[in-house]
């Protein structure tokens, strides 16, 4: 299965960071309020196989019945979805076609908020089946600012079993942010606003777990505070 990948190519840089679980102290969530984002746009007609626009429920916009519960308590306001960084969170059963094989694209909106986290922290999250090597099956996330290695963007998956990530940016407060990884079969990419951020050479087919798909939390860990994100979503989309 070919998933569409996005957005503009400028530059490229790349980082060797490894995921780092840990115990840190609670954050304290603030979140930020933003506007609607703009739909993400891509280059194939048969769009996503699954979208959560979080615009008051968290239904599937793309009608493929992959639809998220939402966990703890989360709002919603201004067409995006509220989470507290405690234990708000979304879940979403495995089905065949969220397991691509040959490529896929990943993306969501975040207006930023600070925490400390447990590493790079989920903002979508379909695991391996313990938070060991090679942790994720695939895995958009972001990591605390007020964690050990500092706040930035990543994006993993498992080709052929071995991990292969891309880190890239940081992060401010308040701002709203579009976040994309793509895997085409010969690299793993990350896009921030549009933006090519990071890039990794990486080859084989990816590994599927039979994990269920989590957003703005891990799936193989669920500690309060520690392994949820704050701030707002909106229309994530694989």
């Amino acid at each position: 299965m070919l998933i569409a990948l996005i957005l503009l190519i400028t530059q490229c840089n790349s980082d060797d960071d490894d995921p780092i679980v840990g115990t840190a102290a609670s954050p304290t969530p603030t979140v930020a309020t933003t506007e609607t984002p703009v739909t993400p746009v891509t280059s194939d007609a048969s769009g996503p196989i699954a979208q959560w626009k979080f615009n008051g429920d968290a239904a599937d916009a793309t009608g493929n019945g992959h639809d998220a519960t939402a966990l703890g308590d989360v709002q919603y306001a201004g067409g995006a979805a509220i989470l507290d960084g405690i234990d708000d969170a979304f879940s979403v059963p495995d089905a065949p076609d969220l397991n691509p094989t040959d490529a896929i694209t990943v993306a969501a909106w975040w207006t930023a908020a600070d925490f400390v986290g447990a590493g790079n922290n989920a903002l979508v999250d379909k695991a391996f089946t313990s938070h060991v090597a090679p942790h994720y099956q695939y895995h958009l996330g972001v990591t605390g600012t007020g964690y050990v290695d500092g706040g930035n963007f990543g994006f993993w998956i498992a080709a052929d079993g071995a991990p292969a990530s891309a880190f890239g940016s940081g992060w401010t407060a308040g701002e709203l942010y579009h976040v994309l990884g793509t895997y085409d079969g010969s690299e793993v990419r990350l896009y921030v606003n549009g933006v090519l951020d990071a890039a990794k050479p990486a080859s084989g087919s990816m590994t599927n777990y039979g994990g269920d798909v989590f957003v703005a939390r891990f799936g193989n860990l669920d500690q309060q505070e520690v392994h949820f994100i704050p701030g707002e979503m909106a229309e994530v989309t694989i």
